[in-house]
């Protein structure tokens, strides 16, 4: 890790395109050391959910120390520029720069190998090659998601709605994992700006800010669990028309507007599980799911016995955000009569509330995407 943090370089820390480096390197390094055989031999009496608790607490205990340390060394910087009334600043200064750059690369680093480490640990790791994921969870974990004032919330309503491609190029975007890489050093800097006294604030907020993206990055993993099996179940390579699944998972999505960050990572894996073919005819037709009358005609198309395992996939999608709006229940309803099945509403509104406790979703909740 101590090699990593030097290949980073300073001019990448300042301007953020570090975290991207970073996290694409180091998940590319998880996928080829750490499998699910690594766990059983590491801890071979724990269930799966105790395994998660063990790695959480590892990581929150070494963050905390990393603050410690890093404060101690901008702390002592401090001083000496203080004592020396500037005399010592050439040396100090730099001396504080390099441990808050350092602190906040090597917590980040923590925090990358524990989402995967989660992703791993409960059999659904992430794409190596997408950090879409990892940086939405960072984006969350940070607060980062977008607050508009009313005038913006607005003028966005009254403008062309977002296509699925465009929301999914958003994840892959490096803009975003540059906001994070910024975002990451300026707490850095702030935690560490008071002598002596920065050190617990250091450990305090490391800790909880790493507890924070466990808690976030254990959700999402259990939901994707959750999901991924409700693909088994629905069995893509079967569908006459793959992408009917993937239009009425966006037509849930984009009920009451645009789709949020929860509900995007849903779709990115649902593209995931599509086969390469129709996964690029989806990307290259920026009118996408703009039909939803098209799209309920080709509901025709779907083998009666595939019927409730796709009713289930768009259970999981309307519950993704854990907010189940009332136009997603009209949409939920209409799909019900078109396949002729019964509506579960009460079943979607209990996921929601397991997702929004970070819980994992009871099997009798999944029961036919893991039957």
């Amino acid at each position: 890790m101590r090699k990593q943090l030097g290949q980073l370089g300073v001019d990448k820390m300042l301007d953020g395109t570090w975290f991207r480096k970073a996290a694409l390197e180091h998940m590319r390094r998880h996928s080829q050391n750490v499998t699910s055989a690594y766990w059983d031999k590491v801890y071979p009496k724990l269930d799966v959910e105790k395994r998660a608790d063990a790695v959480i607490a590892r990581a929150c205990r070494r963050a905390s120390v990393a603050g410690v340390l890093a404060s101690a060394g901008a702390s002592t910087g401090e001083i000496v520029s203080i004592f020396t009334e500037g005399l010592a600043a050439p040396i100090g200064v730099p001396a504080v720069a390099l441990s808050m750059c350092s602190e906040a690369a090597y917590t980040t680093l923590l925090q990358i190998d524990l989402a995967c480490d989660l992703g791993s640990i409960y059999g659904v790791p992430f794409n190596v090659d997408d950090i879409g994921d990892v940086t939405t969870l960072f984006g969350l974990a940070l607060g980062m998601q977008e607050k508009k004032a009313p005038a913006q919330a607005r003028a966005d309503a009254d403008a062309k709605p977002v296509g699925l491609t465009e929301r999914l190029l958003v994840l892959e975007d490096g803009e975003g994992a540059r906001m994070i890489g910024r975002k990451l050093l300026e707490d850095a800097l702030v935690r560490n700006v008071v002598p002596v006294v920065g050190m617990a604030i250091s450990a305090r907020w490391n800790y909880v800010g790493t507890r924070r993206l466990a808690h976030a990055v254990r959700r999402y993993v259990r939901y994707r669990r959750a999901l991924s099996a409700a693909l088994r179940k629905l069995q893509l390579e079967a569908l006459p028309e793959p992408e009917i699944l993937m239009e009425g998972a966006w037509l849930v999505a984009t009920c009451e507007g645009d789709a949020s960050n929860d509900t995007t990572l849903a779709l990115g894996l649902i593209m995931d599980h599509l086969p390469d073919k129709t996964r690029q005819a989806i990307t290259a037709d920026r009118a996408f799911g703009d039909d939803e009358e098209g799209w309920f005609d080709a509901l025709a198309l779907v083998p009666p016995s595939m019927h409730q395992a796709l009713m289930d996939v768009l259970y999981l999608v309307a519950a993704a955000d854990r907010a189940f709006q009332p136009a997603e229940r009209r949409f939920l309803y209409r799909v019900g009569r078109a396949l002729k099945l019964e509506v579960d509403l009460e079943r979607v509104e209990q996921i929601c509330r397991h997702l929004s406790l970070g819980e994992e979703l009871p099997g009798e909740l999944i029961r036919s995407a893991s039957c």
